[in-house]
C-alpha cells in the first residue's frame, strides 16, 4: 500500500468533551429527594 500511495479511510468516533464533573446546583429541589410513589408514572 505504501508503494502504491494508497491508504485506507479512518473514520474517528465522536467522543463528547467531559472536562468537567461539576454537580448541577441551580434551580430548585422540587421532590426534595422524595422518589416514592402509589402508582406508575406519578412523579
Amino acid at each position: 500500500m505504501v508503494k502504491l500511495g494508497i491508504g485506507s479511510i479512518l473514520v474517528k468516533k465522536y467522543r463528547p468533551h467531559r472536562t468537567t464533573k461539576k454537580v448541577y446546583d441551580k434551580g430548585e429541589n422540587l421532590l426534595n429527594r422524595d422518589f416514592s410513589t402509589t402508582k406508575i408514572n406519578e412523579k
